[in-house]
């Protein structure tokens, strides 16, 4: 994620929309609810690209694409929002 490496493994994921700067929390604690969040568990914190979106998503949406580089894109759509980040695989 940029210059940031990410170790293979399992993860919980957490997005943190503000104003400024929305961030992509990747956690090490796994199989927990939203609710029991511990930032001292966090692997990396990547900031995410943030715009809006022509049509409404009602579903709360997570995707991964490829690109062509042998990365990806992974993206985060709900209601007119969507927030990505880019990635490469070693």
């Amino acid at each position: 994620f940029g210059e940031k490496k990410l170790e293979a493994g399992k993860y919980t994921l957490f997005a943190m929309p503000s104003d400024q700067q929305w961030l992509l929390l990747i956690n090490k604690k796994t199989g927990i609810w939203g609710t029991e969040y511990d930032p001292s568990a966090d692997v990396l914190r990547v900031p995410l690209t943030v715009e809006s979106l022509p049509e409404h998503v009602e579903k709360l949406t997570l995707s991964v694409s490829p690109t062509a580089d042998g990365g990806g894109v992974l993206s985060i759509e709900w209601e007119k929002t969507k927030a990505w980040v880019g990635f490469k695989m070693e």
